[in-house]
């Protein structure tokens, strides 16, 4: 450690040495309080008072409160801040600023002592070149000159690190992406086997994303590693850290449930844990369970009158992928070609009633009674609404008079009712939905499709989405922010399916890699092929900061690729024989068994399936994540998940199926390949 250093580390000890007693300071009254009220408890003696009881509860409840905020404020004392800024404000006042991992500030009489990294600073420590940065705060933009930036290693209250990046009074400026306290950051979260935040190693790229206003649409490609599922969570936690934000539903569009399961913890981290967290198949389930579970409600005169509305069910089948089907078949299903299928027998639908009501002239018995028809460009719902409504009105009319003795109903009556009734059978969607039905058995006869009964494959919780959205129209509980991961998964007809669902000012925000798609039946190869309406602003994130300089560079040299690797090193990429290659995991689960192991192959080739049983047997956890055992996954249920060692079985593999399994190893992959 030269001078400079010394001088560093000598300073930022003694500015954590008072960060740290401004919170002890804080801490301090609770202390007392909870001495005070632990002692008068222990000597409580009861009265016969009638209040006595209640004084005692309220002892009682004054002691919960302040173990909770003393609780509260000792959450900052083991690494109260990461990076301790030193700003000049408006060219004349100087001000030090610590930020911390937390989710909100601290302060005490004198200001803040620790601020959250998601306040408005967030881009003065980000940021490696930038001095100057505008910063609006309560309406009023100030300018900031940053004269000190220190990054530091902090761990039970002990200062064990400090990197100087920026030092106005000896001149010092590191500039490089890949700087020692990255590369010292990323390698400790190797030793953290849970998804940990990136709140310390943010990059100018990836806050720029973060950075964006709330109502934007837009693109994220990120290759592997990128951090683009991060940069998603962490924006996320921006927006919800932000009042006005505070009221909305955000949804985020996920890949798998393993993968819900493995981002659960951060999201609780970064306080975003009410999110909701859906595989796109859920999220389906979600939109027809919604649109579907509605009632119609129309004012009348003798209360309200409710009708319900036909129902396309959900069968309570367990809901598989479509990864058996013939592929040509899911290619006519995801197209725009069906998309628009459905759009126009709506469409054809509403026209037919319309005209049978203009033409039966039953348009003026329905406004004699204070029912108009909706617009030509309304859902086909809200004209089933006005016929249902109208119908039990006229129902009710006809009933009331025959029970009059002096009045009967009229012929008129009788005659609207009967041909409001029949149009509106017309207008049922389940006779919509058996119009789509005929066109899907013809599909499968011409592909010789033959599903299992007894499962619900993703494609029909689609096509009965497609129904209910193009029927019911906007969905209130498509969300109010909607983020979708792996995006290059799903089809341009499905990405306009759920804008359709959220309506055209909800924010929808994608985040994927196009080398990563692998369903060319349906996925996004290019993501100038999304719907204008869905997004158009477009970011990349080409930096690897998840695999070893090895394995990146290994997919750059096999696979054609062009990544940038940060710089984090380890074992050469070994291709081996099956056997050995499993022999491998074994040993390094011997000498670590928290070391997450995978063995990743192609979903359908049978022999390959029971070679690894047979290689693995019980060690083997088949279709699923298990951090106890080596997890057999195939490829296309392992994205956006992570191991510490992988074998990738080629067999059968594309290339962008390679990469992806691949890039799942943090630090050991080993390639294999069983077949000849």
């Amino acid at each position: 450690m030269d001078d400079l250093d010394q001088l560093a580390f000598s300073e930022e000890a003694t500015s954590l040495k008072n960060i740290e007693d401004r919170i002890d300071a804080l801490i301090k009254p609770h202390e007392e309080r909870i001495a005070q009220l632990s002692e008068e408890l222990s000597d409580w003696h009861s009265y016969t008072y009638d209040d006595d009881h209640d004084r005692k509860m309220i002892k009682i409840k004054g002691l919960e409160e302040s173990e909770k905020k003393k609780s509260d404020l000792e959450i900052f004392k083991p690494e109260p801040y990461f990076c301790h800024l030193r700003l000049v404000i408006d060219g004349n006042e100087t001000r030090d600023c610590y930020i911390g991992e937390h989710s909100h500030d601290l302060r005490d009489e004198k200001g803040a002592i620790i601020l959250s990294w998601k306040s408005p600073y967030r881009e003065a420590y980000i940021s490696k070149t930038k001095t100057h940065f505008d910063i609006e705060a309560g309406g009023h933009k100030r300018g900031y000159d940053v004269r000190l930036r220190r990054k530091c290693s902090i761990a039970n209250a002990e200062l064990l690190e400090v990197r100087t990046e920026l030092d106005d009074a000896y001149g010092v400026l590191h500039g490089q992406i890949s700087d020692p306290f990255l590369i010292s950051v990323l390698n400790d979260k190797r030793r953290d086997f849970d998804l940990t935040n990136i709140i310390k190693t943010i990059q100018e790229n990836q806050n720029d994303i973060l950075d964006r206003p709330l109502a934007e649409n837009f693109i994220v490609q990120g290759c592997a590693g990128s951090g683009k599922t991060m940069v998603l969570l962490h924006r996320l936690s921006c927006l919800a850290f932000d009042p006005k934000n505070r009221h909305l539903e955000y949804v985020i569009i996920t890949p798998s449930d393993s993968f819900n399961h493995q981002i659960a913890g951060l999201c609780n981290n970064l306080d975003i844990d009410n999110a909701a967290q859906l595989t796109v198949e859920k999220y389906y389930a979600r939109l027809i369970t919604a649109l579907t579970l509605r009632d119609i409600a129309g004012k009348e005169s003798r209360g309200f009158c409710y009708v319900n509305v036909p129902k396309i069910t959900l069968e309570d089948n367990a809901i598989t992928p479509d990864w058996d089907l013939p592929k040509e078949y899911l290619k006519e299903i995801y197209s725009d070609r069906f998309y628009k299928k459905v759009q126009s027998a709506v469409e054809a639908m509403k026209k037919k009633a319309l005209g049978k009501l203009k033409l039966r002239n039953v348009e003026a018995a329905l406004e004699a009674r204070g029912f108009h028809l909706p617009a030509a460009d309304s859902v086909a719902y809200d004209l089933y609404k006005v016929l249902s409504l109208a119908e039990t009105r006229i129902e009710r009319e006809v009933v009331a008079k025959n029970e009059q003795t002096s009045a009967v109903a009229s012929n008129a009556d009788k005659a609207a009712m009967t041909q409001i009734k029949e149009v509106r059978s017309l207008m049922d969607v389940r006779s919509l939905k058996r119009h789509i039905e005929k066109e899907i058995e013809q599909l499968k006869q011409k592909h010789r499709v033959s599903p299992k009964k007894e499962l619900t494959y993703r494609y029909e919780l689609y096509i009965k989405s497609l129904l209910c959205v193009m029927y019911y129209g906007r969905c209130n509980n498509a969300g109010s922010v909607i983020c979708i991961d792996e995006a290059q998964d799903l089809s341009p007809s499905e990405l306009r399916l759920i804008r359709t669902a959220a309506g055209p000012s909800t924010p929808i925000s994608l985040y994927g890699d196009t080398g990563q798609n692998v369903c060319p039946y349906k996925g996004i190869s290019k993501w100038s092929d999304v719907p204008e309406c869905v997004a158009t602003t477009y970011f990349e994130l080409n930096e690897n900061y998840r695999n070893t300089l090895q394995i990146t560079e290994y997919c750059n040299k096999k696979l054609r690729m062009n990544m940038t690797p940060i710089g984090l090193r380890g074992p050469d990429v070994a291709r081996l024989k099956p056997q050995t290659c499993i022999e491998k995991l074994f040993d390094l689960r011997n000498n670590e068994d928290r070391l997450r192991c995978a063995v990743i192959y192609k979903y359908g080739l049978t022999e390959i399936e029971k070679h690894l049983k047979e290689l693995l047997g019980e060690d083997g956890s088949y279709d699923e994540v298990d951090t106890k055992r080596i997890s057999v996954i195939p490829v296309e249920a392992s994205k956006g998940l992570e191991f510490d060692a992988v074998v990738a079985i080629e067999d059968g593999l594309t290339r962008n199926e390679r990469y992806i399994a691949f890039t799942r190893a943090l630090t050991y992959l080993f390639v294999s390949r069983i077949g000849a």
